[in-house]
């Protein structure tokens, strides 16, 4: 955990990122890529610190973030996953591709 004041002088906190949690978890409940592929889901409130509104777009300070973590066999699987994702959210909210890497997750041969 890392600790600092925002722009106000209040105190702050940033936990550490859950992608190693998932990554952990699921080498200890995923067996075989016969039990893939599966979606986990994280829902959290989160905090910004943006001294104006970014592009126009008035943003709240707090707000709940739903994070979706797919674990698929292959290539392949990660895109239908991401497609269905896509999909699912794409009536209410824009779906943005993230940047995110694979870093140490197994990939099941």
């Amino acid at each position: 955990m890392f600790r600092l004041k925002d722009r106000h002088g209040r105190d702050m906190c940033l936990g550490m990122t859950h992608e190693e949690v998932v990554a952990w978890l699921a080498s200890k409940e995923i067996r075989s890529y016969r039990e893939l592929p599966q979606v986990w889901y994280q829902i959290q409130t989160k905090e910004r610190d943006e001294a104006r509104p970014r592009s126009g777009v008035l943003r709240t300070r707090e707000f709940w973030m739903k994070d979706a973590y797919t674990l698929d066999a292959d290539d392949a699987g990660l895109d239908v996953a991401y497609e269905k994702q896509k999909e699912a959210y794409k009536p209410d909210l824009p779906a943005v591709r993230g940047g995110a890497s694979r870093g140490g997750v197994r990939t099941w041969a």
